[in-house]
């Protein structure tokens, strides 16, 4: 599954300790956006899912 939705449980907990300080919604994007990358691969067949930006 390419978006997980469990990665926003800890954004939940970091917002409430950092209050304005930590945008939910920009660490909502990143998380999507990292969790979109192996798309492709898993659109192609690709034999590796995961580029270098995800680890």
């Amino acid at each position: 599954m390419p978006f997980t939705p469990l990665h926003l449980w800890p954004g939940l907990a970091l917002k409430a300790l950092g209050g304005r300080h930590f945008s939910f919604l920009a660490f909502g994007i990143a998380q999507v956006a990292m969790d979109i990358e192996p798309l492709p691969g898993l659109l192609t067949g690709a034999e590796r899912l995961h580029g270098p930006t995800h680890t």
